[in-house]
């Protein structure tokens, strides 16, 4: 719907129902009665996308116009086109769309690329996320839970620590604000769960210093991507200006951004939040991957990370079944909450991170911090 002078315009007839395919049909009020350009004569305005069911309707109807010289500031327009097939006795159906893009200059691209973009991400972020949790599903059905024994031994017996290069960002009172039901949920899964796992929470300012609240709690963040997994961290040498083609790259194609974290997921090993940003993250993920490929710098990804997603627990202990059922019922009541929170992301650090992102880990290592424009 628009009144710009820019669009061509349809009126419909509102008496006649469409005889099309039912599979198109839009309702009683689709069928076009003629149409007008650039004079607002309703409000249904033409994208400019137009599907003709045989080339020949379109081409007898554009001689037609040609023919009678119908130009509008000098020229021909396709819109013009369905008058004549209305007069040969042709129905012309209109489609409604939610929206619609032109693309002719820099402000119009510049505005689709911050609007429309981050809308089509989201949308495929949801087709990600369903397929997904139905996996999950699977797995915890075919196979139940497992736990990272070394998670709590570490803390009896210090073992060789876990590091990776990532790019992340840190929940503190400042960018993270929690909703009443992810205070409630965790709350019901530490009752469920005991202490004994690995717990994330945000930083906590305490005279001047990060605390956290118990032994096995680690800092909540969200990892953007882990550029030398776990696996090949101690195998590989970062050469001099690496961050600097990392922290370029960021600031040329993602933006600050917000995530709301809306969905929540029970895996065999942890329990994660799943959000949707404001921009498309996959595609400046996927901008940072050639990046560094087309510079010959190192890139170990342990998976491809297509998600939005936070971990809440690690499973550290073993789970009774009685305690995965209540779990699943937990998961379950909370699943219609709106939102668990929301995660301002104004600047990144890029530095070696830990299995348990532990407060004093991360101080061992001079994190650079990028800030997103």
């Amino acid at each position: 719907e628009s009144i710009d002078p820019r669009f061509s315009y349809a009126r419909l007839n509102t008496n006649m129902r469409s005889n099309m395919d039912p599979m198109s049909r839009q309702g009683p009020n689709s069928v076009i009665e003629v149409t007008m350009e650039s004079k607002p004569s309703s409000h249904v305005a033409c994208s400019g996308l137009y599907y003709f069911k045989r080339a020949g309707y379109f081409m007898k109807a554009a001689k037609a116009v040609i023919a009678s010289n119908q130009r509008w500031l000098g020229r021909f327009y396709t819109a013009q086109t369905f008058n004549e097939m209305v007069k040969d006795g042709l129905e012309v159906e209109a489609l409604h769309l939610q929206n619609s893009w032109s693309l002719r200059n820099v402000n119009e691209i510049q505005s689709y690329e911050r609007l429309a973009l981050p809308a089509i991400a989201v949308g495929k972020l949801g087709s990600i996320y369903d397929e997904m949790m139905e996996r999950q599903g699977r797995n915890l059905a075919e196979k139940g839970v497992s736990h990272d024994k070394e998670l709590l031994e570490s803390e009896i017996e210090p073992l060789p620590e876990r590091r990776c290069l990532a790019i992340y960002s840190l929940c503190d009172r400042s960018n993270w604000k929690p909703t009443v039901a992810l205070s409630s949920f965790v709350k019901e899964v530490q009752g469920i769960l005991g202490q004994n796992h690995c717990y994330y929470e945000p930083l906590i300012e305490s005279d001047g210093r990060k605390t956290y609240a118990s032994v096995l709690s680690g800092v909540l963040h969200w990892t953007y991507c882990q550029l030398v997994g776990f696996k090949y961290y101690d195998k590989v040498e970062i050469p001099e200006g690496y961050g600097d083609v990392v922290e370029g790259t960021l600031l040329r194609h993602l933006p600050r951004i917000k995530i709301n974290f809306s969905r929540l997921v029970l895996t065999p090993n942890n329990i994660i939040l799943l959000g949707f940003p404001t921009a498309d993250v996959n595609s400046s993920r996927f901008r940072l991957r050639r990046s560094l490929n087309r510079c010959g710098l190192p890139l170990f990804e342990p998976f491809l990370n297509d998600i939005v997603h936070m971990t809440l627990v690690r499973f550290a202990t073993p789970i009774s079944g009685s305690a995965l059922a209540a779990l699943e019922k937990t998961v379950l009541d909370f699943e219609s909450s709106l939102s668990f929170g929301s995660l301002a992301v104004d600047e990144l650090k890029l530095s070696p991170a830990t299995w348990k992102m532990q407060a004093h880990e991360l101080q061992q290592y001079q994190a650079r911090t990028m800030k997103l424009l």
